[in-house]
């Protein structure tokens, strides 16, 4: 399901790179965005583990399970989201921001093999 057009350039979250409240700022974009009542399951489990890294004891026992979590399971998902001719990741010109900007933003280079990255860990060729 993608987002709508509403999002356009929506930033989730800003001024961090801790993964721990980068999480907590995308699980929250989740829980009030409404995108999907089928993810609602989804939010739930994505809750309690929040629960279980906040109760993880030493602060990088906290960081470790928070990209874990981040990494393999809110960013893919809301990168399919993302509203058409945009990715969700870092935006290039601010690492600080993390949402949904315009695709063209990510080509650098010259020539038919320039690359992408969304700064949130992926790479594509196109």
């Amino acid at each position: 399901m993608r987002l709508s057009q509403r999002y356009q350039s929506y930033t989730v979250s800003k001024g961090t790179l801790e993964a721990e409240q980068l999480f907590a700022n995308c699980l929250h974009f989740l829980q009030t965005s409404k995108m999907d009542r089928s993810l609602t399951e989804f939010i739930a489990h994505m809750e309690d583990r929040y629960r279980e890294i906040n109760s993880a004891g030493a602060p990088q026992n906290k960081e470790r399970k928070a990209v874990k979590l981040l990494c393999g399971e809110i960013l893919p998902l809301l990168e399919t989201a993302a509203p058409e001719g945009h990715y969700f990741g870092f935006h290039p010109g601010d690492p600080g921001r993390l949402g949904f900007f315009r695709q063209d933003l990510l080509y650098s280079g010259t020539g038919s093999s320039a690359s992408r990255s969304n700064g949130a860990g992926y790479s594509t060729e196109r």
